[in-house]
């Protein structure tokens, strides 16, 4: 059994029926799709470039500029790296005086469903899913393609992920010693946890979900306490590898990941006894209204959601594609999604909504 994707499961066809049904399908591969791509691609190189807002440093730049250009070198990517909470007030401004100069959005739930989609900037992914490869459900977990907006239309979600606990100095910090989330309110670690401000969006606000879900408002109130925040996705993990801060949670795994691969004393914890995040981290794909290179943006969201864009995603990150006919073996191990932990979706429209209540009622509330 794949452990990345054993919640649920879903019926198989064995033997000669499942070679009938196999030929069946690659008989019914329509020519009319394949002249849509290759119309689609034809006029991408004319427009000869594809805006792309995504998550900022040199891994993403990797992934979703370099990646892609090695395939459509005639397509240049125009990429701009920045968080939601910074990106979104510019686009605004932007689309507030006239000008649409975004095609693509890849970034994490909180401000694709948050706020891209509350504020109606995005269009429907399901007509511009060209490539049979990607359009097929069978190629996703459990069968189907995974959205995070309450229709199922527009924040298309590639990447299904355990998101882990905690990060630590592992010169400072015995993880044999933290086996539950309640011994993060041991007095020792006052003022000596770090956390991306959850009062923003992304790994802080998801975490801080999390524990509002599964520990409740009195120990979110009581874990404050323990907190120091930082807005920097770097600065955290910075934090802990350097030894200033023994420990973090609602830290960016990637950046953490990012100092582990340099040889910094820095590891994470999967989940502890109360168990964990399902989160789809950075990983959402989002076509912004009013695109000024229409059919670029459409090229390019068929390779990110092609084999070749996840797995190029999955090296470079470590994070778990929701494809699951491509390679694990470079998923982060802490990543997993495993068979009897009890996991908190954060990614759906429900969990959305709630994660913007409790980041602007309890975190305002509860932190200074």
């Amino acid at each position: 059994m794949n452990l990345l994707f054993s919640l649920r499961g879903r019926p198989r066809v064995a033997g000669p029926l499942a070679l009938v049904v196999a030929l069946g399908l690659a008989l019914t591969v329509s020519p009319a799709c394949a002249d849509e791509w290759e119309q689609t691609l034809a006029a991408a190189k004319k427009e000869g470039t594809v805006s792309v807002w995504g998550p900022p440093g040199t891994w993403a730049r990797k992934t979703l500029a370099e990646a892609f250009n090695k395939t459509y070198p005639d397509i240049k990517v125009d990429y701009q790296g920045t968080t939601g909470s910074r990106g979104w007030p510019k686009i605004e401004r932007e689309r507030k005086a006239g000008l649409y100069t975004v095609d693509v959005h890849v970034g994490g739930s909180g401000t694709a469903a948050g706020v891209l989609y509350r504020q109606k900037v995005l269009e429907p992914i399901g007509p511009a899913l060209l490539l049979p490869e990607v359009k097929d459900k069978k190629n996703w977990w459990d069968g189907q393609h995974h959205w995070s907006d309450g229709e199922d239309k527009y924040v298309f979600v590639f990447i299904i992920d355990s998101s882990p606990a905690l990060a630590y100095n592992t010169q400072m910090v015995d993880p044999k010693q933290l086996k539950s989330y309640m011994d993060l309110l041991d007095p020792k670690y006052e003022g000596k946890i770090v956390m991306e401000d959850p009062r923003g969006r992304g790994a802080g606000s998801a975490r801080w979900l999390f524990y509002v879900q599964s520990m409740g408002p009195e120990f979110v109130k009581k874990l404050a306490k323990q907190l120091v925040l930082t807005k920097d996705v770097r600065q955290g993990a910075e934090w802990i590898a350097s030894g200033k801060y023994p420990m973090g949670t609602g830290i960016s795994d990637t950046e953490t990941r990012t100092f582990a691969d340099k040889g910094a004393p820095i590891a994470q914890i999967a989940h502890l006894k109360e168990g964990a995040n399902l989160t789809c981290g950075w990983g959402t794909a989002n076509l912004l209204t009013h695109a000024p290179h229409p059919n670029a943006a459409k090229v390019y969201l068929n390779w990110l959601l092609s084999k070749e864009g996840q797995l190029a995603w999955q090296t470079h990150t470590s994070d778990n594609s929701a494809r699951i006919d491509i390679a694990k073996d470079m998923v982060a191990p802490e990543k997993h999604v495993v068979p009897g932990v009890k996991y908190f979706p954060n990614y759906t429209a429900d969990s959305i909504t709630l994660r913007m209540t409790v980041s602007d009622k309890l975190a305002k509330e509860f932190l200074k």
